[in-house]
């Protein structure tokens, strides 16, 4: 459900530039479900004015510097200079790992040009998007066996947290009698999967509200193993129209082949770009090495799964409608 000014864009629309909306997701008892961040506060937007490896001058308003302290992230939605030789830094984001006036401090795997548009938005935690206490009763105790389970992604690894009720704070799976994980960052271009006990309430909604990141979706992949991508688009779009096909690893079958997963209603299924062989090319899905998935709908508000087989993978998710 997606309310809001500039809801959807049309596939005979121009995009719009700042779409806002509240997206709600339902998360079912004994089942798993991606969740995507589509919803941000927006920060600050403008140009990079000057760059020095990693650190970028900002031209912004209102000025990185009066902006609020917490975590942030840059992501650069335009590339001013399309001449043979430039850097394409577009849809690229990274964490702002330091601030000394207007110049950001960030790790960007490409360096923008000077021009380029970028956006500043907050970085969300645990917390901001499941309650410092809870906020939406998901399964809690004082052992991670009893509870539900919050995945997030960790160079090519799931790493699990939960609700432990007997102190009132998210602890990691693996250290029940650590330190409060509630500030732990969900990092940029990542996603959340939830897995749910067979107990509890039946359905639990979760609402976030916010404006969605403008432009094409490059993310980080942090070598083979499994990532949970962000999904930031208000628009569905197919695995066709995706052009996921140019930036995972295809292969002749899913055991070379990275799988990518998509949710609905709890059920994860897996979906592969074959190359050759039996059957033909396109998308498959796990199971099925002759039937055309190229239709399958990657729907707005749902994380992507995905398992990269090799190491190599990207990850670059068109803006729907936009290119």
């Amino acid at each position: 459900m997606f309310t809001g000014s500039h809801l959807l864009a049309q596939s005979d629309m121009l995009p719009v530039s700042r779409t806002t909306g509240v997206q709600t997701q339902k998360l079912l008892s004994g089942k798993s479900t991606l969740l995507a961040l589509t919803n941000v506060r927006i920060l600050t937007a403008g140009t990079v004015s000057a760059v020095s490896g990693s650190d970028l001058t900002l031209s912004g308003s209102p000025a990185l510097s009066t902006l609020a302290t917490g975590p942030k992230a840059i992501k650069i939605i335009s590339r001013v200079n399309h001449k043979a030789g430039s850097t394409n830094a577009y849809g690229y984001s990274a964490k702002i790992t330091a601030v000394a006036g207007e110049v950001a401090t960030v790790a960007l795997p490409v360096t923008p040009n000077v021009g380029d548009e970028f956006v500043v938005y907050q970085l969300n935690t645990i917390a901001s998007v499941l309650g410092a206490t809870n906020t939406y009763g998901l399964n809690a105790g004082a052992t991670a066996a009893v509870s539900d389970i919050v995945y997030l992604t960790n160079e090519g690894s799931l790493v699990g947290y939960f609700y432990r009720s007997d102190v009132s704070n998210w602890r990691l799976v693996s250290d029940p009698d650590g330190a409060n994980q509630g500030d732990t960052v969900i990092e940029p271009s990542a996603g959340v999967m939830l897995t749910r006990r067979s107990t509890g309430t039946p359905e639990i909604f979760i609402r976030l509200s916010g404006e969605a990141l403008p432009g094409k979706q490059v993310a980080k992949i942090g070598g083979s193993g499994y990532s949970i991508v962000n999904n930031p688009f208000l628009t569905p779009t197919t695995l066709v129209e995706s052009g996921l096909s140019t930036s995972l690893n295809g292969g002749t079958g899913p055991g070379t082949a990275d799988v990518l997963y998509l949710e609905e209603e709890g059920i994860l299924t897996g979906y592969y770009y074959k190359t050759s062989g039996l059957g033909g090319s396109g998308w498959r899905a796990l199971g099925d090495a002759t039937t055309d998935r190229s239709d399958v709908i990657i729907k707005p508000g749902k994380a992507l799964l995905l398992k990269d087989q090799v190491g190599t993978a990207g990850f670059v998710l068109a803006e729907p409608f936009a290119e």
